[in-house]
């Protein structure tokens, strides 16, 4: 993932919003970090773009796990445990991160 620009958004210091270029995908998407979460996530729109990488995705997901997400709304919502590895790179570090999708 190439980082395209940053803004630290207003709401809580923790979370930061990054416009980002990702590889499979024509065009950048917007990427909410939250220090505080536990797991990286996805939405499916923004995979759905890349529908090779969501069908291998879902696919290799082959257990019925559900996974509960308390949104920053404070609503919780549940889904299926799809997970995506997606390549980061800022600066120096370059992985590859699991995405809950």
């Amino acid at each position: 993932m190439a980082l395209l620009c940053l803004s630290v958004a207003a709401a809580r210091s923790n979370l930061v919003v990054v416009t980002a270029s990702v590889k499979g995908y024509p065009e950048p998407m917007t990427v909410l970090i939250d220090s505080g979460a536990s797991f990286n996530f996805a939405t499916k729109a923004s995979v759905a773009r890349n529908s090779a990488l969501y069908a291998s995705a879902l696919e290799a997901s082959k257990s019925n796990t559900n996974v509960s997400v308390r949104l920053a709304t404070g609503s919780i919502v549940s889904t299926r445990k799809v997970t995506i590895p997606l390549s980061v790179k800022f600066d120096d570090f370059n992985s590859v991160e699991p995405f809950i999708v």
